[in-house]
């Protein structure tokens, strides 16, 4: 399971790598969700309350012009497109549907507030 983790973790990277490197590539992170297909583990059978065509109709309209403002961003094929588009502003504006390792790592903090615990 950690090689899976890893690996959905370096997706959720290089997304917005591909959208900062390359201006005219839209790159979107998306979450299917747990789909129920053939490949569907036993141990996550219960969980796999998803269906290929919803993931494919948020994949189709990821592809449109509409949805450029989440290039480098990651979206789960569960969100309602048309709230995620009202949204666009406040997503823009923020750090959101964005992963980041964030916290004071400066020299200073570190030393006086981390490593004399």
């Amino acid at each position: 399971m950690s090689a899976y983790s890893f690996r959905k973790l370096i997706n959720l990277q290089i997304s917005p790598c591909v959208a900062a490197e390359t201006p005219n590539v839209v790159s979107i992170s998306l979450h299917p969700g747990v789909v129920d297909t053939e490949m569907t583990i036993d141990s996550f059978e219960r969980c796999a309350l998803d269906t290929p065509e919803p993931v494919a109709g948020v994949g189709v309209w990821l592809c449109t012009e509409k949805a450029r403002f989440l290039n480098g961003r990651f979206v789960n094929s569960n969100w309602d497109v048309d709230d995620l588009y009202e949204r666009r502003e406040e997503i823009q504006g923020g750090k959101f549907l964005q992963v980041d390792l964030m916290g004071p790592f400066v020299p200073s903090n570190l030393r006086n507030n981390y490593l004399n615990a």
